[in-house]
């Protein structure tokens, strides 16, 4: 159940991220703002990430975490959604038939070519997602368009033939959520190619117990972080 105290800092957080706004004015918004102009310099290539103050990075978290306790209390499923398909798949916690059933039915053993990090605002009335947002992972193969993410209702993983119905949908029917003023944005991807394939990447997740449905415990950044830090980023 809903607190007072939290439908009060509901309308704090709707006056924060209005004086977001402001950010350009401050250093970290200069910083970033010459990013992004430099990144059109290079062909639109993604600008470097910026490296906040410690300040920033706790309170970040400390919105995330607040947030993801005060919402997601519904259960968790493990989903895939592939394109063409006349069912889709939900195994609740069941990790080992979540596997069998796309060893069997898709082909995991593609390798991974490309890979891009995401992120989109977490409400539509945000004016910034500087401190708040979903992040999810998109990466390619040689026939298939992925995306991988976790949130609220647990992790899923989809399939498409075309990039825009990963990056700019949800499950496959459900638009990523806009608001006026943010959107959809590329923020960085893997450099070089990834010598892994989407079977590899399902382990490894697994392995590092990055599949567990609580998200509390590993929020959607959290868990497209690891993907990116930690399985792609360092790959030949």
């Amino acid at each position: 159940m809903v607190t007072k105290f939290q439908k009060q800092m509901f309308v704090v957080l709707k006056k924060v991220s209005y004086l977001v706004r402001l950010m350009p004015k401050l250093s970290i918004g200069k910083k970033k703002q010459q990013l992004l102009w430099a990144a059109r310099l290079r062909d639109n290539k993604p600008p470097e990430p910026v490296h906040h103050s410690k300040v920033t990075i706790i309170l970040d978290s400390c919105l995330n975490r607040w947030i993801s306790g005060m919402f997601y209390r519904f259960p968790k499923e493990l989903y895939f959604f592939p394109e063409n398909e006349i069912q889709d798949h939900y195994f609740g916690e069941d990790y080992q038939k979540y596997k069998e059933i796309l060893e069997a039915d898709y082909d995991i053993s593609e390798r991974i070519n490309e890979v891009r990090y995401y992120t989109n605002p977490l409400y539509r009335w945000q004016l910034s997602k500087y401190f708040i947002h979903h992040a999810f992972i998109v990466f390619k193969t040689d026939k298939w368009w992925w995306s991988i993410e976790k949130n609220g209702e647990g992790v899923t993983i989809a399939r498409a033939q075309r990039l825009e119905n990963v990056r700019d949908k949800y499950q496959l029917d459900r638009n990523r959520i806009v608001s006026e003023r943010t959107g959809i944005e590329l923020i960085k991807t893997a450099p070089g190619s990834v010598n892994i394939t989407v079977k590899e990447l399902i382990d490894r997740l697994w392995k590092g117990k990055q599949m567990n449905l609580n998200y509390k415990e590993k929020n959607g950044k959290q868990f497209a972080n690891f993907i990116y830090d930690k399985i792609f980023r360092f790959l030949d």
